[in-house]
């Protein structure tokens, strides 16, 4: 069907972009900010200072972020979305993302969209330095975390499963081993995902991931739109 969707220009002056925007958004009461990371490189660590990093710092609403390097058959390829990855790591913070992730998913209609839902258990380095004795018995202990921690990420994401199913929305738990950062930009590449919600926070932030360090890379390398949401 159809979709008819009003649409308004605003120009607003001023010395310093990142604030403007978050001052209109904050002025006429946005529920979402929408833009282009600027540059052939999107958001990169030398560009730090650029209007997104700064609007995903201080606004007060979730931003959707589309890389300028993305081609528009890849974005048209995402669009309608059909697939949103939701890394999570356990933690309250992590979870922010997920009421306007269900809002989502509802307003596009629960039978077109599946929502996975992805932990990641990093691996303990092996300490080394070790007698071979000492070395191995780090090696069971570390087995013995890992079994540990995929046991409780699938209890955990099988509870939030059941709240998105209950709430009609179609869901599925993932969990992997390795870096945050690695897998999900791994995941995205490999599975075609749609987009990719994930909460942001700085230092202050309690969570098991650098979630703030791991949110820029998968900015920076996902072939997908994100979708930022920061706590209040």
């Amino acid at each position: 069907d159809e979709q008819i969707i009003k649409a308004r220009g605003k120009l607003v002056t001023g010395s310093h972009p990142a604030e403007e925007i978050i001052k209109y958004a904050d002025k006429t009461g946005a529920d979402l900010i929408l833009m282009a990371t600027y540059g052939r490189s999107g958001i990169s660590r030398w560009a730090m200072g650029s209007v997104a990093y700064k609007v995903l710092r201080s606004a007060l609403v979730p931003v959707w972020l589309i890389r300028a390097g993305l081609s528009s058959e890849i974005i048209q390829d995402k669009l309608p979305i059909k697939t949103i990855l939701v890394p999570l790591d356990g933690s309250k913070l992590a979870e922010t993302a997920l009421p306007y992730i269900e809002a989502l998913v509802k307003q596009l209609g629960p039978e077109q969209v599946k929502v996975t839902l992805l932990r990641i258990c990093q691996p303990q380095a092996v300490r080394s330095g070790y007698s071979p004795v000492i070395s191995l018995g780090w090696e069971k202990q570390a087995a013995r975390d890992m079994f540990q921690c995929k046991l409780v990420a699938r209890s955990y994401l099988g509870d939030i499963e059941k709240r998105l199913r209950a709430a009609g929305i179609r869901a599925c738990a993932v969990v992997v081993t390795g870096e945050p950062d690695d897998k999900i930009i791994e995941y995205t590449q490999q599975k075609g995902t749609s987009l990719v919600a994930m909460t942001i926070h700085g230092r202050s932030g309690i969570s098991r991931w650098a979630y703030g360090s791991v949110a820029e890379r998968v900015m920076l390398e996902a072939p997908t739109p994100i979708f930022l949401v920061r706590p209040r």
